[in-house]
């Protein structure tokens, strides 16, 4: 290893925060590696050894793994769905009767909070709160985006969406 650099993952970033974090970042860590190994100025560090048998490639994501399963706590719902966005994103469907629609969720807060509810509720007061019931408490959703709908907060979709706790997500 010639050079590295820490870079602490924040509560507040996803996956596409973090790569523009980290190749800005790689960018001139790259340009200063260069410039010390053009001076001479290096001094190489061992990289761990690693048992190469124990290693196998990232498994590919399916639209599949990326369904939210809101029997979980909420902070591993939340940290699931900043692993996945902005892409290729957490989605749940938002169910009412026999209708179904894919709803893909982008931002949320995990509010741990005792309750009685399934799993999947949703709870809202038609104009700012958009949250549902989860395996701890709630998931507020802040971000979101419907099919065939344009990538939105949660107020916006509010507006125009009345009687949202009639649905509820699976």
């Amino acid at each position: 290893i010639i050079g590295q650099v820490r870079m602490p993952i924040l509560p507040e970033d996803n996956v596409g925060t973090l790569y523009d974090k980290l190749m800005t970042t790689g960018t001139a860590l790259v340009t200063s590696t260069v410039d010390r190994i053009a001076a001479g100025d290096i001094q190489p560090v061992e990289q761990q050894h690693i048992d190469e048998s124990t290693l196998r490639p990232a498994p590919k994501i399916f639209k599949e793994d990326c369904r939210i399963d809101w029997t979980l706590p909420g902070r591993r719902i939340a940290d699931f769905i900043r692993g996945l966005s902005p892409y290729p994103a957490a989605w749940t469907e938002l169910v009412r009767g026999e209708s179904a629609s894919i709803l893909k969720i982008y931002t949320v807060e995990p509010e741990p909070s005792p309750h009685q509810e399934q799993p999947g509720t949703i709870r809202s007061d038609n104009k700012q709160i958009f949250k549902v019931a989860c395996g701890d408490g709630y998931i507020r959703i802040t971000e979101l985006q419907l099919a065939g709908k344009k990538r939105m907060h949660a107020d916006e979709l509010l507006r125009g969406f009345k009687e949202i706790a009639a649905y509820y997500c699976q």
